[in-house]
């Protein structure tokens, strides 16, 4: 079984899975589960909710 990610507040992250693909963000809050990543969509700071498997550290 692999090692969990550690994420913190704060960190960079980029969004692996999903409409929001490619993206990069810094996360906002996060739970064992779920996390809010503010991301940049069209030069506008966005709260997005993923799950935790849904990014990867940068």
């Amino acid at each position: 079984m692999p090692t969990p990610i550690r994420f913190e507040r704060g960190d960079k992250v980029r969004i692996a899975e999903g409409p929001y693909r490619g993206h990069e963000g810094l996360i906002e809050t996060l739970d064992a589960r779920r996390m809010h990543v503010i991301v940049p969509v069209y030069g506008r700071p966005t709260r997005i909710e993923l799950d935790v498997r849904q990014v990867r550290p940068l």
